[in-house]
């Protein structure tokens, strides 16, 4: 049954802490994006990577990385960083489910953003949600625990495995068919080292401000220019066996480097994890294409963007003459016909659109904001089933020697009888996050700890709310989260 958390875990009154820094990094994500907008040519070289560089590349890392702990804790459960293991598949709920909600979001928004806002501004919206690293890494999220789904043991494992068989398949097929792409191409193409043609395209790595001079490559096999690669000493561009004008090669070229400098490639990378993530959800495959498409448009955009009417219609000849297979992490000048379709349209007649500034801002507002209202919980079962699973004498009678509580010792009046009363109480398992603090809890709600000693074994249980972290002398601690709040009555009877 869900659950509305009546503690929640993290404070949200208005000006708060949280609600501070999450206005701040809202309004400096979108003023960021808008000088990027505003200044958005070659000139500015490397510098144009609104949230399509390092912070996507650190998200991707995340959610790979927890895959990978999800998948030791399977393989050697307690061996591999137990610590981390052990709440890997609801962290990876709390990353994922905000990702796939804004892709299904964007996917049918986008018509309608496309039509009122500038091509940038709906290429970087695929990627917004890259700003979640930040709540991931503080504690910037307003309603963490605000509603909590319980899900029994058994039946989350089931749905890990089955998710997680999914998501390997498709990002291995994924992987495997980028590389064996990228190896036939390169296979069958002649690097180019020298002529007119290299000497054209050092030309615009300078202007462009290129720091890696990128290998480059003609092939036979190709009827459009495309980049392959999604690192910088990976990247190479190649360039169908045609021949070419000096015009149409200046036009080739600054569209794959404009492709290079914003990482499209790697863009296109995080949205094939999205992909794998929500594999089982039919609106997730048709996300990537339409990315794709903004992504083509904004860089159009750039590359046209001091070019006059006949430099436009040549560009225009030039993506008809070319047809392109965009399979792996490529970024080609053409590629099938819808993509055709709508980017020729926005090439011969331009539509002065907004920014959408205030829209970015709202937007980075939302994802922070809501980011973890939503967790599922794990049903551990009782209290005394997480001591005796940690005890070295499973069969050892345990008691309550102290508590302390409001700064004073309390004197147990009822050993036995306190233990049995506290360790009754449910489980639930909660995501890793060490900004866990219920510091929303009303006066009334109960904060004690308690010193149990089971056999040789000494645990200090920390109950603030619904909170419960149970501490052991020597293996440390783990949180949870108590079912139905300790309430102080029921203590009384064991207290003096």
């Amino acid at each position: 049954m869900i659950q509305s958390n009546p503690f929640p875990l993290k404070g949200s009154w208005p000006l708060s802490g949280s609600w501070l820094l999450c206005l701040i990094v809202s309004g400096i994500a979108a003023v960021l994006i808008r000088m990027a907008f505003t200044h958005d040519s070659i000139e500015w070289g490397e510098r144009y990577r609104p949230f399509t560089g390092a912070v996507t590349r650190i998200m991707s890392f995340m959610i790979l990385f927890t895959v990978f702990l999800l998948t030791m804790g399977i393989l050697f459960p307690g061996v591999i960083l137990p610590g981390l293991t052990s709440t890997a598949d609801l962290d990876l709920f709390r990353m994922l489910v905000p990702l796939i909600i804004w892709h299904l979001i964007l996917w049918l928004l986008i018509p309608v953003l496309r039509k009122h806002f500038d091509p940038a501004f709906c290429a970087v919206c695929w990627t917004l949600p890259n700003i979640i690293y930040f709540t991931e890494r503080s504690h910037i999220s307003l309603f963490d625990g605000l509603i909590i789904i319980p899900v029994p043991s058994a039946f989350l494992k089931t749905a890990v495995l089955i998710w997680l068989g999914g998501f390997l398949a498709v990002m291995t097929y994924r992987i495997i068919s980028h590389l064996r792409f990228r190896k036939g191409l390169l296979e069958e193409s002649t690097q180019i080292r020298e002529g007119h043609v290299y000497d054209l395209y050092l030309r615009l790595l300078k202007e462009h401000r290129c720091q890696n001079t990128y290998r480059l490559y003609v092939s036979k096999k190709l009827n459009t220019p495309l980049t392959v690669g999604t690192e910088d000493s990976s990247t190479v561009i190649i360039l169908p066996d045609r021949d070419y004008t000096d015009e149409q090669l200046e036009l080739i070229f600054r569209h794959e480097l404009v492709h290079i400098q914003r990482q499209d490639p790697f863009t296109k990378f995080f949205m094939s994890v999205v992909c794998a993530a929500g594999w089982f959800i039919p609106f997730v495959w048709m996300t990537s294409s339409r990315a794709a498409q903004d992504l083509e448009l904004s860089c159009d955009q750039t590359v046209l963007k001091k070019c006059n009417d006949s430099q436009k219609k040549e560009y225009a000849r030039l993506i008809l003459s070319a047809s392109g297979d965009e399979r792996g992490y490529t970024t080609c000048l053409a590629a099938d016909a819808e993509d055709l379709k709508y980017r020729l349209r926005e090439i011969v007649k331009p539509a002065r659109r907004r920014y959408g500034t205030v829209f970015i801002f709202l937007f980075c507002f939302l994802i922070l904001s809501t980011y973890g209202t939503v967790l599922l919980a794990e049903e551990c079962g009782t209290l005394e089933r997480q001591i005796m699973a940690w005890s070295s004498e499973k069969d050892a009678d345990c008691t309550v020697t102290s508590v302390w509580a409001d700064g004073l010792y309390k004197t147990v009046s009822d050993t036995k009888g306190l233990y049995e009363c506290i360790s009754e109480k449910e489980l639930l398992r909660l995501p890793a996050n060490p900004f866990y603090h219920d510091n929303s809890m009303p006066a009334e709600a109960v904060s004690y700890d308690f010193r149990v000693h089971c056999g040789n074994d000494t645990f200090v249980l920390n109950i603030s709310g619904r909170e419960c972290r149970i501490w052991h002398m020597e293996r440390g601690s783990v949180l949870f989260l108590l079912k139905e709040p300790l309430k102080a009555e029921d203590l009384k009877p064991y207290l003096e």
